[in-house]
């Protein structure tokens, strides 16, 4: 190809990048996934303690999940990544997950109720 050409949008392979550039693009998504998959996995282990500790103070479902809604918006604002602005946005993000996460916790959940019917002490 000549200088003078445009190249076209590659929707598919082969793409016209060369070796080296392609592997860099290939390792820094894999520790991507990696990175992503640990911080995914503790976010859902500290949702989860939290609903537990809900649950186990007697609040029911409904209540549970919008207390962890706004607490997860609110810490989201309150303490954004270093270098960025406060924002509701990181918390709206993942907040599918966080509320399957806090169903299953809630119903998971091995604290029994108490004679008054509430759960824990």
């Amino acid at each position: 190809m000549s200088s003078g050409e445009e190249l076209g949008a590659e929707r598919g392979p082969p793409f016209s990048l060369t070796l080296g550039v392609t592997e860099g693009v290939e390792r820094a998504l894999e520790a991507a996934v990696l990175r992503h998959d640990a911080s995914m996995r503790a976010l859902r282990g500290a949702i989860e303690a939290c609903v537990v500790e809900l649950h186990g103070r007697g609040m029911p479902p409904e209540a549970v999940l919008v207390t962890m809604k706004a607490f997860v918006r609110h810490t989201a604002v309150a303490h954004p990544p270093y270098g960025q602005f406060p924002s509701s946005w990181a918390a709206d993000v993942f907040m599918d997950d966080i509320v399957r996460w806090a169903i299953l916790a809630y119903y998971r959940s091995d604290v029994p109720p108490d004679s008054s019917g509430r759960y824990g002490s």
